[in-house]
């Protein structure tokens, strides 16, 4: 498909040419999305990972995660100031007792 001078220069305004996508590219084009690769092809078709650069993450022992202090999710209600807190749990220790 052969665009003339005018009409590709119209489209050059409205749209502009300052994105590269794969659908203005050549045929062999791939942006990808961002992601580091973690390996190389070899010739063979294989795939052979380099461990320093595959993500590494670390986990608590689970063996202590009934003691862990922390939880997964906060919840919206949860005061942001240490003053805060602490009236919270004051409050929350003279209200209730009988429930220990």
């Amino acid at each position: 498909m052969f665009f003339s001078v005018a009409l590709l220069g119209r489209y050059a305004k409205r749209i502009g040419f300052t994105q590269l996508t794969t659908k203005r590219a050549k045929k062999g084009y791939y942006k990808g999305k961002g992601a580091i690769p973690t390996g190389q092809h070899t010739k063979a078709g294989n795939y052979i990972v380099t461990w320093d650069r595959a993500p590494n993450y670390i986990a608590p022992d689970l063996a202590h995660l009934a003691s862990f202090a922390l939880k997964p999710y906060v919840a919206k209600n949860v005061p942001k100031s240490l003053k805060a807190m602490q009236k919270v749990a004051s409050m929350n220790s003279k209200a209730s007792p009988a429930a220990k």
